[in-house]
């Protein structure tokens, strides 16, 4: 499992919402279909909301990790702690 992969799967984790985050992806990519006038209906406010919400919190993991990274400092277990405080911060 890549990178993005591992980060998607613990933010998932943790959050221990209803839509898997495949589902969120899924609702995003068929939001954005709709909106650039594709067939289908117009995406559930809810799940739309749900899955922005995991792509931002997605983001700012990435934005971490990345000057984690960049400082040399790419300890796991600090990667989880650091993922987990975000994750409680929102």
């Amino acid at each position: 499992m890549g990178l993005g992969g591992w980060i998607g799967f613990r933010i998932g984790e943790l959050e221990g919402e209803i839509m898997t985050n495949p589902e969120k992806l899924q609702t995003l990519r068929e939001h954005q279909t709709w909106r650039m006038g594709g067939d289908g209906p117009m995406t559930d406010p809810k799940d739309l909301t749900a899955a922005i919400e995991y792509a931002i919190r997605c983001v700012e993991a990435v934005q971490m990790l990345e000057e984690w990274i960049a400082c040399g400092d790419v300890d796991p277990d600090k990667v989880v702690r650091m993922v987990r405080a975000l994750m409680e911060s929102k």
